[in-house]
């Protein structure tokens, strides 16, 4: 009886066991306990209210390649990322679908996220133990509401690079949280506002195609038609009719192509590799007005349907103002002259102004003409390219008068990257001076120099005349890099929590003082290694005489923090509140004024104290332009492009967006990068983590012994 009834026992204790276990190892979705600072592993309180007012369901797409597949330094924040999404899904209640989805090469899904998301594969290069090469890889997420046009995260708005100069550069999460909800308010309000832009269109629009035969055209391209036919018949559906199609076959004659081209500005296309020329074009037509005809060709290729759709839709928000936001910058291009042969020049600032785009809708502003802001243009960006006119900077007074938000990018030296890599340098005055310390910023003369954050770039060695430069690589002063060192980046801002790194060219120091009704902040910041340099003195380094930077090195006493970027906010005052309105170019144009008439007007601008706004002035316009977008594009490794577009777009949504969302943004993770271990470092613990197992073993050991010692019966 006692033996059955122990097996009994022993059988329970097993069941209670094997039930324990599994409890205990089953994956428990209701209980989680945050303990960070902060609680950054749980939703915020803004996203949890934006889901629980959901009426329809939310679809998340998770594009995400096996591990194995990803590189090496982002596998690790996989988890991170699918218990992200999976705390969506609890928190939506049934509201919230995540489908994920891994897509290889020619696969289904691979198709799916480049034709119908826009979702990319990104490449990086790998090497182990047996082989080297490149692969490929996806990484991105895509919502869509009650079908409401996708909204895409992917590249840098989930991960982030740091150390690109480094040997090993880090891989990182971005503030996912705040990208996601940020995607799923723009859902939720895509399919109205889809209808918003059709609804806007009070007269009818021809989108006008010029597409030659497939046959016709490069085999990269052949798909293209039937691509454009399908997205414009969708569009001509979705619009209920106000918006058409005209297809016009590109004629043969000689004749008729330069009727077409004096018509519509479209001439045949040569692409590298295809044996004849080919048309691939498109242009629309809106109360009578034609646009700028564009290709339908990618820079890297073939456009797919959802490129084409999302081309074709921007120029519709663009059409249909209040769509979109509306961002403007001003800046210069020449349209060219095709009576004397000039080629139209683009503007200095159109990378910056193309990145932008599908997000905001971006007029660019001729600094020449530009008497007023429009209206629609909610944040101003002012690269100080050229000299302004008075007019010019009396029309951004006005507009930061009414509330505008400004971006002024200026610094005070012409700085030029030659062909042959020769750096020429000369002074330079903006225009921009006297409104910016009404403003209470002041922007030097003369070139920041700083030891503690040197870039790297190319060092033309010169070896005599009539033979060509020695290009090096060389790290200088002159390019100071933002984000890297402690105390260079100004992470108490909203926008800059998250922020990673970025690269100024020759910028110039600015200096803030108190003004009633405002308050300024530094954004970025020198180290104190930062010294001075004035460019009559000429710019260009020279490593052999000064190997450690370039330049002569100057006391300790010129070194000191400098600030590289600033943000005012408050109550601003007009430059023009007490001076006569500067004429327009009209006005010029007219001459003498035999009335008197122009004396007689009032003096004194229309708005003498803003509302309160925000201005962030930066020290350097050189870090956005198209010379930075080239040089980020061709040699990666020396050109912060991406990142300084970065820092613009997520001060132009700081700028913009509801204070919900800017909470979330404040959430991220600030960027506390750990020391990195040199060699010798490195190798130390290396053996200390091979030592201390084995010492631990042996003490305890030893510690096992003496305690069976310890127990032996004293004979």
């Amino acid at each position: 009886m006692m033996v059955r009834l122990n097996i009994w026992i022993g059988v329970l204790l097993v069941v209670i066991n094997v039930l324990l276990f599994n409890l205990v190892f089953r994956e428990v979705r209701g209980l989680r306990v945050d303990l960070t600072e902060g609680d950054i592993y749980s939703l915020s309180p803004v996203t949890e209210r934006i889901l629980e007012g959901l009426d329809e369901e939310v679809v998340v797409r998770a594009f995400l390649s096996e591990p194995e597949n990803l590189p090496e330094k982002l596998r690790p924040h996989l988890p991170e990322l699918l218990d992200l999404l999976r705390e969506y899904e609890e928190r939506g209640e049934g509201k919230v679908r995540i489908e994920y989805l891994s897509p290889d090469e020619h696969t289904d899904e691979a198709e799916e996220a480049q034709n119908t998301y826009g979702i990319q594969p990104q490449a990086f290069a790998f090497r182990d133990q047996n082989q080297s090469g490149v692969k490929s890889f996806y990484f991105g997420l895509a919502v869509t509401y009650a079908g409401s046009r996708p909204e895409t995260i992917d590249g840098p708005d989930l991960v982030e690079r740091g150390g690109i100069f480094e040997e090993e550069p880090t891989i990182r999460l971005r503030n996912v949280e705040f990208s996601l909800t940020r995607a799923i308010k723009r859902a939720v309000y895509g399919f109205e506002g889809r209808r918003d832009v059709y609804a806007r269109l009070d007269r009818p629009v021809v989108i006008r195609t010029f597409i030659s035969p497939a046959a016709e055209l490069p085999e990269l391209f052949r798909e293209t038609p039937d691509r454009v036919t399908k997205v414009l018949e969708r569009m001509v559906a979705d619009s209920k009719g106000k918006v058409s199609h005209d297809a016009v076959a590109p004629p043969a004659e000689d004749a008729q192509r330069i009727a077409l081209s004096d018509r519509y500005g479209v001439d045949p296309l040569a692409y590298p590799g295809s044996k004849q020329p080919f048309y691939l074009w498109a242009s629309v037509e809106f109360d009578g007005k034609l646009s700028s005809p564009f290709p339908l060709i990618g820079l890297d290729g073939a456009l797919s349907e959802f490129q084409l759709r999302e081309d074709f839709e921007a120029i519709l928000r663009q059409l249909a103002p209040g769509a979109l936001r509306t961002v403007g910058i001003v800046q210069a291009s020449s349209p060219g002259d095709p009576m004397s042969g000039m080629r139209p020049t683009p503007a200095r600032f159109s990378s910056l102004a193309d990145s932008l785009r599908g997000e905001y809708a971006v007029r660019d502003l001729d600094p020449a003409t530009l008497t007023e802001v429009p209206r629609e243009v909610e944040v101003l960006i002012v690269p100080g390219e050229g000299r302004l006119s008075e007019r010019a900077v009396f029309a951004l007074d006005q507009f930061v008068m009414r509330g505008g938000r400004a971006i002024i990018c200026a610094d005070r030296s012409d700085v030029s990257l030659q062909p042959d890599f020769a750096i020429t340098a000369t002074a330079k005055d903006t225009g921009l001076e006297e409104l910016l310390r009404a403003w209470g910023v002041t922007i030097g003369d003369r070139i920041v120099i700083d030891d503690g954050t040197r870039g790297r770039f190319f060092w033309a060695k010169r070896r005599g005349v009539g033979r060509r430069p020695e290009i090096a690589d060389f790290t200088w002063g002159a390019l100071p890099t933002v984000g890297f060192e402690e105390g260079t980046a100004n992470r108490d801002v909203a926008f800059l929590s998250g922020f990673g790194a970025g690269g100024f060219w020759f910028p110039s120091a600015l200096e803030t003082r108190d003004v009633e009704g405002l308050k300024s902040r530094w954004l970025f910041r020198s180290t104190a290694e930062a010294w001075e340099l004035d460019p009559a003195a000429g710019v260009a380094p020279d490593p052999e005489a000064h190997p450690d930077g370039g330049y002569a090195r100057p006391s300790a006493a010129e070194t000191k923090r400098r600030d590289l970027a600033v943000l005012v906010e408050g109550a601003f005052p007009s430059l023009f509140a007490d001076r006569a309105m500067p004429a327009t170019p009209a006005d010029e144009e007219d001459g003498a004024d035999p009335e008197g008439e122009k004396a007689k007007a009032p003096v004194g601008a229309p708005l003498k104290v803003s509302a309160p706004t925000r201005v962030i002035v930066v020290g350097n316009d050189d870090w956005i332009d198209d010379q930075q977008a080239n040089l980020t594009r061709y040699y990666p490794e020396f050109g912060y492009f991406d990142y300084n577009a970065g820092f613009v777009k997520d001060a132009i949504a700081w700028m913009l967006e509801d204070d919900d969302l800017v909470q979330i943004r404040n959430r991220g993770r600030s960027f506390r990068p750990l020391a990195r271990l040199d060699d010798d470092e490195r190798t130390r613990v290396q053996y200390l983590n091979f030592a201390l197992p084995l010492l631990l073993l042996a003490l305890v050991g030893i510690g096992a012994f003496a305690a069976r010692a310890a127990r032996r019966p004293i004979v």
